[in-house]
């Protein structure tokens, strides 16, 4: 994106978090993910042991809930739980037209925003990356924003879902 920034080209940059990215994962859709990348059935077991086995109880008010089993989350803080995670958002970017960068929990699509395809193309990744994250029973935050960058940048508004991106301007000089 720098590059084509140097070239005076007008570049649109969508940051994407998912919300309670590590709690959301689940356990039965991971295990597939990493069986199906060729994770042998002896280690897909020991994975399913440790992360199952969690319970946890809700108290509200001084009422305490029953225990139930914990499905979803990969532990956080530690190396193997990134790893999961990673593993699991993998496939996120397959397919996508948009320079895609990813790191844990958030993702940016980069693209330039001064060709009339550029905002259909920036869309229909969003769109994409809305479907798997769907699929996956992911979701992205609301706070997620555009960086419009350059001159001639026509700040094409851009939505996942239903709701706007928070936009923000840069002009360069």
């Amino acid at each position: 994106m720098t590059s084509l920034l140097d070239k005076r080209r007008a570049v649109d940059i969508v940051y994407l978090e998912f919300s309670e990215a590590f709690n959301t994962v689940c356990h039965k859709i991971l295990l597939d993910e990493l069986l199906k990348h060729g994770l042998d059935e002896q280690t897909g077991r020991w994975i399913a042991n440790w992360l199952n086995g969690q319970a946890q109880s809700v108290v509200i008010s001084g009422t305490k809930s029953s225990w139930k089993p914990v499905t979803s989350n990969v532990p956080q803080g530690s190396i193997l739980g990134l790893i999961l995670f990673t593993i699991f958002i993998n496939d996120l970017g397959g397919g996508a037209e948009c320079t895609l960068s990813k790191f844990a929990d958030d993702t940016k699509l980069g693209v330039v925003a001064d060709m009339p395809e550029g905002p259909v193309t920036t869309q229909r990744d969003i769109d994409r990356l809305e479907k798997r994250a769907d699929r996956n029973l992911m979701r992205f935050n609301k706070e997620c924003q555009v960086l419009h960058l350059g001159r001639n940048n026509h700040m094409h508004q851009h939505m996942p879902g239903a709701t706007n991106l928070e936009s923000r301007f840069q002009k360069m000089t």
